[in-house]
């Protein structure tokens, strides 16, 4: 008796001149350029939970060897480089205009990442025993400043400066 095959196609519903979007399984969707649309809608696109963050991907398997393997939106839509990895610029992974994807060094896009919280409320940013505040970026030691204020804005002018155009987008 022959497999029954069915389309799993997903819908891609526009919702404006340049910005479609793609459903996906638990009750998440991807933002997309229009451009985009008819080349994404050809694969069924699934959210999958990693450690610390939720992947826009479809599995595919390889005919001649039988092998398994997930290819991400943001992979499709800019293409692969050996070496580099696809940054989203806003850190939001739904996210797949190509407006806010980059190909961007591991590296490059650990820096572009979600502040971790702490006591003070800004990241890399603590008070000493002596009441004055300590600057950290990455665990190095970078300075210590009198008030909180002149502190965080030591600790933002100086990812400015090492991190160039991927210092984290939430704190520009």
């Amino acid at each position: 008796m022959p497999r029954r095959i069915k389309n799993r196609r997903e819908v891609i519903i526009p919702i404006g001149p340049s910005i479609a979007y793609i459903p996906l399984n638990q009750g998440y969707f991807a933002l997309i350029d229009s451009m985009d649309a008819r080349r994404s809608n050809v694969y069924q696109w699934n959210a999958r939970k990693s450690k610390n963050y939720i992947r826009v991907l479809r599995s595919t398997r390889c005919r001649a060897t039988g092998e398994n393997w997930s290819i991400t939106l943001a992979d499709e839509l800019l293409g692969k480089i050996k070496g580099m990895v696809i940054d989203h610029i806003n850190g939001n992974t739904f996210d797949n205009r190509r407006c806010n994807l980059r190909h961007a060094t591991q590296s490059q896009n650990m820096q572009n990442r979600k502040p971790q919280k702490n006591k003070s409320g800004h990241v890399g940013v603590y008070e000493t025993k002596e009441g004055n505040w300590r600057v950290d970026i990455q665990g190095k030691y970078i300075g210590t400043r009198k008030t909180f204020e002149d502190a965080v804005f030591f600790r933002l002018e100086k990812e400015k400066e090492l991190f160039g155009q991927f210092a984290p987008a939430a704190r520009k």
